[in-house]
C-alpha cells in the first residue's frame, strides 16, 4: 500500500492498490488531497490548482521596447515599433459606429426586424408593458436564429435609434386612430338605439 501525508493534519493516509482517482479524502480531517500514483511506464500528469492553471494559460512573452531608448510620442503607446510606424499621429480619433457594428452582427434585415419589434412596445408609458415587450422582442429575434447577445444588443440599439422611435410613433398613431374609430362606432350604435 502507498502512503500519502495529509497536507492539513499531517497524518499518513493508506492508499489501496489500484486507486486511480486524482484526489483522496483524509479519514481524520476530511480534507481532499491531491494524489498521483507512480506506476512505471505510465505518463505522469500534474493536477493543477487554480493559481497554477492561471499561471500556465496567461504567460505572455515580454515584447516591450528597450527602456534605455527614448520613446517617441507615436511609439510610446505600442510595444511593436513596426505597428507604431504605421500609426498616423494626425489621424482624427474615430469611435466605432454602433450601427455598423450591429449591422455586421445581425445584418440589415435583422436590424429592420429589431426596429419593428421595438415599435410594438416602445410607444407605451407602462414600464411593465415595455419590460415584457422587450423580453418578447429578444425572444422573437432568438427564434429567428440570432444569438442572445446579438439580439439584446440589436434591441437596445433599436430602442435608442430614431428609426425605432419612428416605428413607435407609427404604432402610437395607429393605436389612437383605432381607439377613436372604436369609440365613434360605439357612440353611433348607442345613438342609433336612442
Amino acid at each position: 500500500m502507498t502512503k500519502v501525508v495529509c497536507e492539513n493534519c499531517r497524518i499518513e493516509i493508506d492508499v489501496p492498490e489500484g486507486y486511480s482517482a486524482p484526489f483522496l479524502q483524509c479519514p481524520e480531517c476530511g480534507s481532499m488531497q491531491k494524489y498521483q500514483r507512480n506506476n512505471a511506464g505510465e505518463p505522469r500528469f500534474k493536477v493543477l490548482t487554480n493559481k497554477n492553471r492561471v499561471n500556465v494559460t496567461n504567460k505572455i512573452p515580454d515584447e516591450r521596447p528597450n527602456k534605455t531608448a527614448t520613446p517617441t510620442p507615436a511609439t510610446s503607446y505600442f510595444y511593436n515599433s513596426a505597428v507604431a510606424d504605421k500609426f498616423n499621429e494626425n489621424a482624427p480619433y474615430r469611435p466605432i459606429d454602433q450601427k455598423k457594428m450591429i449591422i455586421d452582427s445581425v445584418g440589415e434585415e435583422g436590424l429592420q426586424i429589431a426596429y419593428k419589434l421595438v415599435g410594438n412596445y416602445l410607444w407605451s408609458t407602462s414600464l411593465n408593458y415595455r419590460k415584457n415587450g422587450r423580453a418578447k422582442a429578444i425572444r422573437s429575434l432568438m427564434k429567428k436564429k440570432y444569438p442572445l447577445e446579438m439580439a439584446s444588443k440589436a434591441i437596445e440599439f433599436a430602442e435608442k435609434s430614431p428609426e425605432g422611435q419612428a416605428y413607435a410613433k407609427k404604432k402610437l398613431i395607429s393605436f389612437i386612430v383605432i381607439f377613436v374609430l372604436v369609440v365613434a362606432g360605439v357612440l353611433s350604435i348607442l345613438l342609433a338605439f336612442l
